[in-house]
């Protein structure tokens, strides 16, 4: 390649073995991948084209001696001898960034490895961020190489349902999970029975009397108080019916309806879910799923609006980042496979996107949004939090060109113009004494 610094813009079916061993045989790489169980299969993919390779943190002395290094987040900092290359898969997946204190993104420690030795490092991602492509030379595929690339999306647009009576298995569904031809993974963010109800009689919702926040309904029925008070019977305060609307059902609730609706074995998958997932025709659960699940026919977001509502200013990306894992679990468009998303927003620049298999719909809205909001890449941030933030954040506003905005749930938004400026900043005003938590580039502000 004929910049050291490049983004390479592919299909999320591209066969990333094949990227990977093109650098390994030109000499020792650093290759990352968002999960260990990836980097697992790409090491093993590579070692079957008979290359040298090290999967971190298991194989670290191994890494040590030589050869090309595949890992996860913490293979960032494993070592290798002789490097030659850096390479990133997905290097816009959220779990690069390590949100333990000192928080650091996997991502960009490796652009700076990369950059102190003066090797080809490359960004590879199906929908990259605007951090990538601000930092290096995009290459993107031909219209028709990315087209192929993303599997066939259909959105399922639900303005006209009633969100009550049609709860979150729309008609259309019902011949996707009655099809014989599987797996079908539905997704869906929210864990438990239900996260809102409301009673059936008089319509109040089920809220804790303390804390005055919704109730949410857990496996054996009771209605339990987020913030920890004592677990309730199923009764309406207001007028002490037992019948209540689920408005936010959650996925424990919704097996039971695809079990209904469908006439199979449904089985969910959670955070919480241990051990080998048995097969099934059918699957539902959070996002957890769509690591879990190793291939699946069809892929179903029951509700993606709440992805992209979500109170963060990267939600877009983050959002995308999901349809580009499933769509990986698809495969391209001519396996036949689908991707089906239900929403009130079909004209969304990430479901734009997606349908037309066109980053650009989503890379060009965003760009702009950020750009006249200041937000990163346009800025750099850093979010503040702990018993001496207050100091601290008193400290810094006294300092020309530095923005303080907050506080919000005890955390306080930093913004300089680059991030030159706010580390000059931050180190200038000295640690105080407390605890104190700094987050540059914060994932969830």
């Amino acid at each position: 390649m004929k910049h050291k610094e490049t983004v390479l813009r592919l299909p999320p079916s591209q066969d990333a073995v094949a990227i990977a061993s093109e650098f390994v045989r030109k000499g020792n790489t650093l290759i990352l991948f968002p999960s260990i169980s990836g980097a697992q299969k790409l090491a093993a993919g590579l070692k079957s084209k008979g290359l040298h390779v090290s999967v971190v943190p298991e194989q670290w002395q191994h890494a040590a001696v030589g050869g090309s290094v595949v890992g996860s987040r913490s293979a960032a900092f494993a070592p290798i001898v002789d490097l030659s290359a850096v390479v990133v898969f997905d290097e816009h997946d959220a779990s690069y960034q390590e949100e333990r204190a000192p928080t650091w993104n996997a991502r960009d420690v490796v652009v700076e490895r990369a950059k102190r030795k003066n090797v080809p490092c490359v960004l590879v991602s199906a929908i990259p961020t605007l951090e990538a492509i601000s930092w290096g030379h995009q290459i993107k595929p031909s219209r028709k190489e990315e087209r192929d690339g993303w599997p066939i999306v259909e959105i399922i647009d639900r303005r006209v349902d009633d969100p009550i009576r049609s709860g979150l298995l729309s008609q259309k569904l019902t011949s996707i999970l009655r099809d014989e031809t599987g797996p079908v993974v539905c997704i869906l963010n929210r864990k438990g029975r239900s996260r809102l109800l409301a009673c059936d009689r008089c319509g109040s919702l089920a809220r804790c009397e303390k804390h005055l926040i919704p109730l949410t309904q857990k496996e054996d029925h009771a209605l339990e108080c987020p913030s920890g008070c004592n677990d309730r019977p199923v009764v309406c305060d207001s007028c002490g019916s037992t019948r209540f609307k689920n408005l936010r059902a959650g996925i424990a609730r919704l097996r039971e309806e695809l079990e209904a609706l469908s006439k199979k074995k449904v089985v969910e998958i959670s955070s919480d879910s241990k051990g080998k997932i048995p097969d099934s025709d059918i699957y539902i659960g959070t996002e957890a799923a769509l690591h879990r699940v190793e291939r699946a026919s069809q892929i179903v977001f029951l509700e993606f609006d709440q992805e992209l509502l979500a109170p963060r200013f990267r939600a877009a990306e983050q959002a995308a980042s999901l349809l580009i894992r499933s769509a990986r679990l698809i495969g391209n468009r001519n396996g036949g496979g689908r991707l089906i998303i239900q929403t009130r927003q079909p004209e969304h620049e990430v479901l734009q996107a997606v349908l037309h298999a066109n980053p650009e719909k989503l890379i060009e809205a965003e760009s702009e949004r950020r750009r006249l909001l200041q937000l990163p890449p346009y800025s750099a941030l850093a979010q503040i939090s702990g018993a001496s933030a207050s100091e601290m954040v008193q400290s810094l506003s006294g300092i020309s060109g530095i923005e303080i905005m907050g506080p919000r749930d005890d955390c306080w938004l930093v913004r300089a113009t680059d991030n030159n400026a706010l580390s000059q900043a931050i180190s200038s005003v000295g640690r105080p004494k407390g605890k104190i938590r700094i987050e540059i580039d914060p994932r969830r502000a």
